[in-house]
């Protein structure tokens, strides 16, 4: 009997401990601002991706199968998939750059990519992208 119980025990620290892990979010932008309005945009559309998809589809004129990608094949968090087409239409970089560059070193953050996009705090880009982190989806 102690030891079923011990086993339970077990699994359900295990089981609590991934869902905690899945749900934290870290994007690690260098700029506290940007983080906390990225991570209340993933707490806000957390189960409403399809709607999400269609309003960045219409805002950043990109098709929705495209936002589609981000969030299937990358596996992005709505904050990634936004911080995604922003810096794209911001930058005039491709998405598909942005995107790969953010999957491949994700651990580093968005600080790392908006280092490789060459894309500075204080910027007119920069500051689009805060901006657009800000907005109400």
């Amino acid at each position: 009997m102690y030891s079923v119980v011990k086993s339970l025990f077990f699994i359900i620290v295990i089981l609590s401990t991934n869902v905690y892990a899945v749900e934290e979010y870290h994007p690690n932008s260098g700029d506290s601002e940007l983080d906390s309005s990225l991570i209340a945009l993933n707490k806000k559309v957390k189960n409403k991706t399809a709607r999400f998809s269609r309003k960045l589809s219409e805002i950043f004129q990109v098709p929705e199968s495209n936002v589609s990608v981000l969030f299937t094949h990358y596996e992005f968090t709505p904050a990634d998939v936004l911080m995604t087409l922003s810096i794209a239409d911001s930058s005039g970089e491709p998405v598909n750059n942005v995107s790969k560059t953010y999957f491949e070193n994700r651990n580093n953050g968005w600080k790392y990519t908006l280092y490789q996009m060459k894309i500075e705090k204080g910027t007119v880009v920069y500051k689009q992208i805060k901006s657009d982190a800000a907005s109400e989806y």
